[in-house]
């Protein structure tokens, strides 16, 4: 039954059964054999098929969100029994936003493992929504994230709170109406810091020009454009250094970062050690600006 359990979960997440057998390194016609036993102990339906796509039923959904924290207390718990508590092994699965991710979690992460060679990695970029839906499936353990989940059963801490600035190229002067590359349309990150930078900054109004989903390219565009851009500072604080970019001065939107993780009692050392780990690192850069 724990089998048919962990499978369960595994496409709950993926819902691919050519990547949950990739997953749990078995066969597609295993899992759909797992999957159809468990459905009819169960006397219901977990999953809709259709020819190229798979979709939890409601019923499955409910199923996943009760027993996804369970399952995890139960592992943590077996863990416990079958490894020795001094080795730090195993998969510390992340899902990270995307910037805070590939500018400092990700480094950190690699700083453990070369600590713990019997330790692999698994980092994901995704949304906010995604990174909360995949703690609650079981598929990753550890998000990072910016707004704290209400009513939900996951633990989170406190990482270090960021500092978005207005970013251009050093010699352009700011017009009345400037230009803005913005990472997604009606940005609301661009909106909420000139909603209440505006007026300081002498702006009459602001134009979208560009819309691209990624920093790197949004830098791209301001290094050859009269553009300007909102973005967190630790995206281009090497620019800043070597005098490629500016940022205004006194005009910082700040936000927090948090690791969220399901609450389990029983959480192994690894993933302990992890935690432990990235909270005190954190703690020697508890504000992502200059």
């Amino acid at each position: 039954m724990l089998n048919y359990l962990k499978s369960f979960i595994s496409l709950a997440s993926t819902l691919s059964f050519s990547k949950t057998a990739e997953n749990l390194r078995t066969s597609q016609p295993c899992i759909s054999r797992q999957i159809r036993l468990l459905e009819e102990k169960l006397s219901y339906q977990l999953f809709l098929r259709s020819k190229h796509k798979v979709f939890l039923t409601e019923k499955g959904k409910e199923f996943r969100d009760k027993i996804a924290p369970l399952f995890s207390e139960l592992s943590g718990i077996l863990n416990e029994q079958v490894s020795s508590k001094s080795e730090i092994s195993g998969t510390i699965s992340i899902g990270s936003l995307a910037e805070v991710g590939q500018f400092y979690v990700m480094h950190k992460a690699v700083e453990f493992a070369k600590n713990y060679p019997s330790v692999t990695l698994r980092m994901e970029y995704l949304k906010q929504a995604e990174i909360l839906d995949r703690i609650k499936s079981g598929a990753i353990t550890f998000g990072i994230i910016t707004e704290l989940p209400k009513g939900e059963n996951i633990r989170s801490y406190k990482l270090m709170r960021e500092c978005v600035v207005l970013v251009k190229r050093r010699e352009l002067k700011l017009p009345a109406v400037p230009k803005f590359v913005s990472y997604r349309d009606a940005d609301p990150l661009l909106n909420a810091f000139m909603k209440r930078f505006k007026k300081k900054l002498g702006f009459s109004s602001f134009e979208e020009k560009i819309v691209v989903n990624s920093h790197k390219s949004m830098i791209d565009c301001l290094l050859t454009n009269d553009y300007c851009a909102v973005m967190p500072y630790h995206s281009v604080s090497h620019l800043v250094e070597n005098d490629t970019l500016s940022y205004e001065t006194g005009v910082c939107l700040e936000s927090d970062i948090y690791l969220a993780h399901y609450h389990n009692p029983r959480m192994d050392n690894r993933d302990k050690s992890f935690r432990s780990f990235l909270i005190t690192e954190a703690k020697k850069q508890p504000y992502v600006t200059d």
